[in-house]
């Protein structure tokens, strides 16, 4: 009788293992044992056997194969639990973790898996190895899926122990997993351990810099700003990054001076200085930057660039008197821009130079004396000037070339005009 059961059982084991190998779904391995005509009668053994001896792990296995290969999935999890209960080993752990995980039960996954790792702990073992290494990386991977990331920096800790070589891309990935727990005490901390240690991990930096004001623990992230400075004094990013600590934190005097000693140390540096221009209008010190540009060295003063900047924050102040200039060069360069023209005339007018605003206007006219705009803008001059005769001079010569009716209104308004004052 024993004989007939081993046969059955070794049949069993045999059909089970050329299944896990092909990988084929549960519904093929239950229709590739029942073509046997086998499996049911090896389970009624197997289940008399447990009957009589509920600790006859070799029967429970070998059970929990075929009720899974079957598809009997709540049956086979019972077995699989009573397997562990009283027989933990390396093969029982392998095979249940990979019957929670074919049949998605991914807490119970996570549950055999801690077993396993408590298990291979009790028994002085390490994770060096594939097994190991295995259960590492779906705790992790699980753990991460269930937000549980005290339980993934745990994972993570025990995993740096162990791989030495993979320390800086642990470390990155426990900086990113301290910030998800939103503890904010133990994130800084961990940063400030990281950063004793020297090496200087950029991500260590950056985050501690980002979180350490939320802290009260300004002085600390400049600290750590000024070392890479001191270490990297060449690299124009560390001193971007410790211009844009000190300006996030609305310390302009602070980031004023680091831009200070960052050109001083590159005098000849046109993109620099041009950027701390564009710093003071960022954070709305135009009237510093006027001043800066204006008192820089003629080589750089005239760059287009700075010009181009310093007629914006002209206009953007509405500083008149400097505006004349640059709006005249480039006139008297290309009289046709007609923005830049008017824009000319008539700050020229409200500046009251209406001898200069009059060679503007005559020009265009004479350019286009029959544009009605800029017959208007020289009426305007004669108008703030009272000169009446010239004006209606004007209206007549442009009434002859053209039958604009508009024109030819003003110049009746004017004819009426000029007889109420008996002219």
């Amino acid at each position: 009788m024993n004989i007939k059961w081993w046969h059955i059982a070794l049949f069993v084991i045999v059909m089970l293992t050329v299944a896990v190998a092909l990988h084929p779904t549960r519904l093929r391995v239950g229709w590739m044992l029942a073509k046997s005509g086998l499996v049911h009668q090896a389970i009624e053994k197997l289940e008399d056997i447990y009957e009589k001896d509920p600790n006859n792990y070799r029967a429970i296995r070998i059970m929990a194969l075929a009720l899974e290969g079957l598809g009997r999935t709540d049956e086979a999890k019972v077995f699989y639990e009573r397997l562990l209960s009283i027989k933990p080993n390396e093969d029982n752990y392998r095979d249940a973790v990979r019957f929670y995980l074919w049949t998605r039960q991914p807490e119970e996954a996570q549950r055999t898996y801690e077993n396993w790792l408590q298990f291979r702990r009790s028994k002085g073992k390490t994770f060096v190895d594939e097994d190991g290494q295995q259960i590492l990386d779906d705790l992790y991977a699980l753990y991460l899926t269930g937000q549980n990331y005290r339980k993934a920096i745990e994972i993570l800790n025990l995993r740096k122990d162990l791989f030495p070589k993979e320390t800086r891309d642990i470390e990155n990935d426990l900086i990113t997993l301290h910030q998800r727990t939103g503890d904010l005490p133990a994130t800084i901390s961990f940063l400030e351990d990281i950063l004793k240690k020297g090496g200087r991990n950029p991500y260590a930096v950056d985050t501690y810099v980002e979180l350490a004001p939320l802290a009260g623990k300004k002085a600390a992230a400049e600290y750590y700003l000024a070392e890479n400075i001191k270490e990297h004094p060449d690299d124009e990013r560390v001193w971007k990054k410790m211009i844009d600590f000190e300006t996030n934190q609305k310390d302009y005097a602070s980031a004023d001076k680091w831009f200070s000693k960052w050109m001083e140390k590159n005098p000849e540096n046109l993109n620099l200085k041009q950027s701390y221009a564009d710093w003071l209008i960022a954070t709305e010190q135009q009237k510093r930057a006027i001043a800066y540009i204006e008192g820089l060295p003629p080589e750089y003063r005239d760059n287009r660039r700075f010009q181009d900047t310093l007629l914006k924050l002209y206009e953007w102040n509405n500083v008149k008197e400097k505006l004349v200039g640059p709006y005249t060069a480039r006139f008297n360069e290309n009289p046709s821009d007609g923005e830049n023209a008017k824009k000319l005339f008539w700050l020229l007018m409200d500046l009251k130079r209406y001898n200069d605003a009059e060679k503007v206007a005559s020009r265009l006219n004479s350019m286009n004396p029959d544009r009605r705009e800029y017959i208007d803008m020289l009426l305007s001059v004669y108008e703030q000037r009272n000169e009446s005769k010239k004006s209606l001079s004007l209206l007549e010569k442009a009434a002859e070339r053209t039958d604009d009716p508009k024109l030819l209104k003003r110049l009746g308004e004017r004819y009426l005009w000029n007889a109420e004052e008996g002219r």
